[in-house]
């Protein structure tokens, strides 16, 4: 006799189910490389970077997030800028990653406005200056509470 299944084992099999398969995500990608849809760069740079379905791979995290941010891409301009900062896939070079800061955040991203807001506070790549990082954070948000 076979006991009934509680309602949270069977949601836990559908999630199983569910559940992406991410290196097929990236096997697929991979495939289409020149084919991949902008909005889809950054999501495959993420892969790369986190290890989901592949190896964690900075430098070709990297690779992605150029092609999204030579595109416009804000998430892989901003994302491209964290790199970076952070040394991460490249040489640390805080004037490449106030670069790609500044185009994300002159399309109103909010994360780029905050990362270029620390870079100004903390004084890497630009000389320190509190009220351009106040002015950077809130240039595109005036009426909005922080």
């Amino acid at each position: 006799m076979q006991v009934p299944k509680t309602i949270w084992e069977s949601v836990t099999e559908m999630a199983k189910a569910l559940r992406p398969n991410f290196a097929e995500a990236v096997e697929l990608f991979g495939k289409q490389q020149n084919k991949v849809l902008q909005w889809r760069k950054p999501n495959l740079a993420l892969m790369y970077c986190d290890g989901k379905g592949v190896e964690t791979n900075y430098t070709e995290g990297v690779k992605w997030y150029r092609k999204a941010a030579e595109q416009g891409d804000i998430i892989g301009q901003t994302d491209l800028g964290c790199m970076y900062r952070d040394g991460q896939g490249v040489p640390q070079d805080y004037a490449e990653a106030i670069k790609w800061f500044r185009k994300a955040a002159d399309q109103g991203d909010a994360d780029a406005q905050c990362h270029l807001g620390q870079m100004y506070r903390q004084g890497k790549g630009v000389p320190q200056d509190y009220v351009e990082a106040v002015q950077v954070v809130i240039a595109e948000r005036p009426n909005k509470v922080m």
